[in-house]
């Protein structure tokens, strides 16, 4: 009668775990997806970073090429309603 008791318990611990972390998951199923909005204003932002190596005295220069060199892509990220930042950084 008591191991009884004790499975049932424990049966009843396994099935309260095993559906918490059912409902922990629930977002990643594609159930009723139609009903749900999500709204992606806040993720529309690009950094664009390239790592440079220049020669010390070509640091500014290396600067200039390659914010120039992405200005045209921003631009056209800019006018896809995107937020962009190009950021060019040396190391010399």
């Amino acid at each position: 009668m008591v191991v009884e008791e004790v499975l049932q318990v424990e049966q009843d611990h396994y099935l309260i775990k095993a559906v918490s972390q059912g409902k922990q998951g629930a977002w990643t199923h594609w159930e009723d997806t139609i009903n749900k909005r999500s709204n992606f204003t806040a993720a529309k932002k690009v950094l664009i970073i390239e790592l440079t190596i220049p020669w010390e005295e070509g640091m500014s220069v290396a600067y200039e090429h390659k914010r120039l060199k992405y200005s045209d892509l921003a631009a056209e990220c800019r006018e896809g309603g995107w937020i962009v930042t190009i950021h060019p950084v040396e190391v010399g």
